[in-house]
């Protein structure tokens, strides 16, 4: 069994969406993500879509946390980590690209 790669992400990190991803909004506060590639379907709660909707251009990890923090009440500490932890994620199963 091989291990999983571990993605490194920084704040400077600049994330693209992968053009083999379709988003798909199911209400106002949810959504799902299906990946083309291998036929896969992810839950997107409000925050993940907005992510998502956000990464329409690419954007540094950086730029991204604090178009979150403008929306969301979230310190800036707790979005940089939950945002790395995402996106390191997504990067992981070819969902963003990273660079």
């Amino acid at each position: 069994m091989s291990a999983e790669p571990v993605v490194a992400l920084d704040l400077g990190s600049t994330l693209t969406r992968s053009r083999e991803v379709l988003y798909e909004p199911i209400d106002a506060k949810d959504g799902v993500m299906m990946s083309i590639a291998d036929g896969k379907f992810y839950d997107a709660n409000s925050v993940a879509g907005r992510i998502w909707q956000l990464l329409e251009t690419p954007r540094t990890v950086a730029d991204l946390c604090a178009a979150l923090q403008a929306e969301f009440k979230v310190d800036a500490s707790v979005c940089e980590t939950e945002v790395l932890t995402f996106a390191s994620d997504l990067v992981r199963r070819g969902l963003l690209a990273a660079s």
